[in-house]
């Protein structure tokens, strides 16, 4: 039986499938085990796509007193934790990649079907376990890393320093793979661009008919999408083709992007920000643990979401055994992914019929709710919405305002159209110049960030997606408005200054 608790609501999340969901509750019962650390308590709501997540404050708060304790004895402990949780990452995306062959996985045996995806659910339980725990020790409005980080720089006396060296500090200690997939993105366009022909024939021409003009151009987009098919796929995908990664370079060629030069400015901007770094340390950093924090600050940016990222790789790579496990039992993707791993190895090899009705209903809405057991209780239909209600609390919003007020992210000014994005079924609205506005920005939508003048986020810290895309691609940027995509629809035409935080409608 579930464990009766106090629960509350603590964030949200898109297109997250019930097995992602189920995968991500389970993964808290572990912490004693992995991590001598108290067992954290919560629940995941999914309906039509939407996803909340609640919590037992109590236990949640127990466990990050205690991971605070044990990184403020030992400050190594966390980039340990990180380099750790990344190792494995790493190791995870090679398994996948590797395992999850086309003539592997349709030459399987249910039974090889089966314990694959019980592989898959530990590995990726063990990431989340790991993962989360950085969102752990920054509960609330305290945040580890960024609280040493901001008392280091009380410090500096001189206020333009001291601003210029927390946006230089909080810069992504290394590249994420979505910039890496933009920047190989960019240099092979470079290759191509001032070839006779091939830029009109990209503008004005079918990628059918380019293919076909340009067949080693096509050759090199392919061997790209082999390596980054994944980048954009979060917990559902659809995984990058071909012609998807051709659509965002014909995007940058229709948008007049030069890219050599924007492959310069990005090695400029890395230049200037590891000068800076070397100089506001020299000046400023007196102790070891100024040093520490000023290294751990991009490392805590760059390595939170890399975890995400190897998740997704590992999502991708699963897909073909799920549509295998769909094909063998005649379900969809989507109704594979609605089913617990032992629904799966109880159809394919224990023989049972397969309970459609009740995939079908969990694919609408579910409820994963931990017992007192170490397992997951699966709630569907009204029982499902029943739990949801009593612990969901609405909250009256003001949407008559002008003016929001957020976080800066990254400084910058810009003016536009509102294009609410919170999915990749929304990407497709974003047209270039536009002002993104999200509830809180995922890899999905990335395609979408690019194009946008400035992002804007309810959700949202110092290592939040939005935040980390934002500085890679030098777009202004403002998080933790609590209420724009309450406030702000498609179509309203506002200006942004990311420095001071504030969004205004015109």
């Amino acid at each position: 039986m579930s464990e009766k608790k106090e629960y509350t609501e603590v964030g949200g999340d898109f297109n997250s499938p019930f097995i992602r969901n189920y995968i991500f509750s389970k993964a808290f019962f572990r912490y004693p085990e992995a991590l001598d650390l108290p067992e954290v308590k919560l629940f995941t709501y999914n309906e039509h796509k939407t996803l909340t997540y609640f919590t037992d404050l109590d236990s949640w708060i127990a466990c990050h007193e205690a991971l605070r304790a044990r990184v403020e004895k030992e400050y190594t402990y966390l980039e340990t934790l990180i380099n750790d949780t990344l190792a494995f990452g790493e190791e995870a995306r090679a398994w996948a990649q590797n395992t999850f062959t086309h003539e592997a996985v349709v030459s399987a045996t249910n039974q090889q079907l089966c314990d694959w995806y019980d592989q898959f659910v530990e590995k990726q339980s063990w990431l989340y376990l790991h993962g989360v725990t950085l969102p752990i020790l920054d509960f609330q409005n305290f945040s580890f890393v960024e609280s040493k980080l901001t008392l280091f720089l009380e410090s500096i006396h001189d206020e333009k320093d001291r601003a210029m060296s927390f946006e230089t500090f909080t810069q992504p200690a290394y590249p994420s793979f979505a910039q890496e997939q933009e920047e190989a993105l960019l240099a092979l366009s470079a290759r191509w661009i001032e070839k006779a022909g091939w830029r009109d024939a990209v503008l004005n021409s079918s990628f059918a008919e380019v293919q076909v003009r340009f067949p080693i151009f096509v050759e090199e987009l392919e061997t790209h999408t082999s390596l980054f098919s994944w980048v954009y796929y979060a917990y559902a995908g659809p995984a990058y083709g071909t012609r998807d990664f051709f659509s965002l370079l014909k995007s940058d060629v229709e948008a007049g992007v030069d890219p050599k030069e924007k492959l310069a400015l990005y090695q400029r901007r890395r230049n200037e920000i590891k000068e800076n770094k070397k100089y506001f340390v020299e000046k400023y950093a007196k102790t070891p643990e100024h040093i520490w924090v000023t290294r751990m600050a991009g490392i805590m940016v760059w390595g939170k979401p890399r975890r995400k990222d190897y998740q997704s790789a590992v999502y991708a790579s699963i897909e073909h055994v799920q549509k295998e496990i769909g094909r063998r039992l005649h379900l969809s993707l989507t109704q594979v992914r609605s089913m617990t791993p032992a629904m799966i190895r109880t159809s394919l090899v224990g023989g049972e019929s397969v309970h459609v009705d009740l995939i079908n209903a969990i694919s609408t809405n579910h409820l994963c709710l931990p017992d007192g057991d170490g397992g997951i209780d699966v709630m569907v239909g009204t029982e499902a919405q029943s739990f949801f209600d009593a612990f969901h609390k609405q909250h009256e919003i003001q949407t008559d305002v002008n003016e929001l007020v957020g976080m800066c992210a990254f400084k910058g000014q810009a003016s536009g159209r509102v294009t609410i994005v919170n999915s990749v079924d929304d990407v497709g609205k974003m047209n270039h110049g536009d002002i993104l506005v999200s509830l809180a920005t995922t890899p999905s939508i990335v395609p979408a960030m690019k194009k946008a003048s400035a992002i804007v986020t309810d959700e949202g810290g110092l290592t939040c997606h939005a935040a980390i895309v934002s500085r890679e691609l030098g777009i202004p940027c403002i998080i933790g408005t609590k209420i724009a995509t309450k406030v702000l629809k498609d179509g309203d035409m506002v200006e942004v200054d990311a420095g001071k935080g504030i969004v205004r409608k015109i």
